[in-house]
């Protein structure tokens, strides 16, 4: 493993624009995709569903840009700061729903979406200012690398994903836009991580400065595997179930493994006020899912 001190100096006016720009893409991309996920197939450029499939592959490359910009976020900020972030992608689906679908919008959305707003501010600016009570979680070095945390998050993430999927299978498809929107929400947050490790093990700010030297990193083939594991059990998702149902979902554990990850295998260490931040954060997705999942239809028997 490289020496920490080597990667780039931390700068969080960096990694809230590299996280927002990420966020905004993947759930932006999410919702595009569900658009467009039932004409893929044979047929998708059949004259009837070319623009469907187009809007479809628009949603796809926003996903795969998502991944470019929070490998920059994790280069100039620590994980936690960018798990929290991805709450941020929620908020820009619910104003493109209100300003260009023109679905109604009430207090309950408009709270979120404040919190989501109020909660990034907090967790970028007051890192490391002065006078703030600091909590320190864990090794304030914060690029500390835990094998042991990472081996225990990798088999939770698995469990827990592989037993909610045969719970559903077994009982007939039951709760799918939940279970398996959930399931894809674990694959991109851990997807995240490996990013992180990624970052690190290259030894420098940005895994794509040398392609070769990526070639060689075992945590961008981790990141590459469950990156695809996510994008098909997300369009899995798509084809049982709602948008609806399923990004919320799927944004709750986006945010929350990348956040555990951050704090359990990478040591960050964030003062009280930054805690504050992402707590905001998490009810801002909490209010706003609730606006979301309001419209779902009855998922499938």
């Amino acid at each position: 493993m490289p020496d920490p001190a080597a990667v780039s100096s931390p700068s969080l006016p960096l990694t809230l624009l590299y996280g927002v720009l990420g966020a905004v893409a993947v759930s932006l991309g999410k919702g595009l995709q569900k658009y467009g996920v039932d004409v893929l197939g044979p047929r998708a450029l059949a004259a009837g569903n070319r623009w469907k499939f187009f809007v479809w592959c628009v949603g796809t490359a926003g996903i795969v840009s998502s991944a470019f910009f929070v490998f920059a976020a994790c280069a100039h900020g620590p994980l936690t700061i960018v798990g929290a972030l991805s709450g941020t992608g929620l908020c820009a689906l619910v104003l493109f729903t209100t300003l260009v679908l023109k679905e109604p919008i009430g207090r309950s959305e408009q709270l979120g979406i404040a919190a989501i707003i109020v909660g990034t501010g907090i967790a970028g600016y007051f890192d490391g200012a002065p006078g703030a009570a600091s909590l320190q979680l864990a090794n304030p070095a914060k690029e500390a690398f835990d094998s042991g945390h990472t081996i225990g998050l990798c088999v939770a993430v698995v469990a827990l994903s592989v037993a909610a999927a045969v719970w559903s299978w077994r009982r007939n498809f039951a709760h799918f836009g939940l279970i398996f929107g959930s399931i894809s929400g674990l694959c991109g947050g851990i997807s995240v991580f490996f990013q992180k490790g990624a970052v690190l093990y290259c030894h420098c700010g940005d895994v794509f400065d040398d392609i070769p030297a990526a070639l060689r990193n075992p945590f961008f083939y981790l990141f590459a595997l469950t990156g695809i594991l996510d994008f098909v059990v997300t369009q899995y998702a798509l084809t049982r179930a709602k948008a609806v149902t399923v990004v919320p979902c799927y944004q709750t554990f986006y945010m929350l493994v990348p956040i555990v990850g951050g704090v359990l295998a990478f040591h960050d260490a964030i003062n009280v006020l930054q805690l504050g931040g992402i707590a905001l954060l998490v009810c801002g997705v909490v209010l706003l899912s609730l606006h979301i999942g309001k419209d779902a239809v009855p998922e499938p028997a």
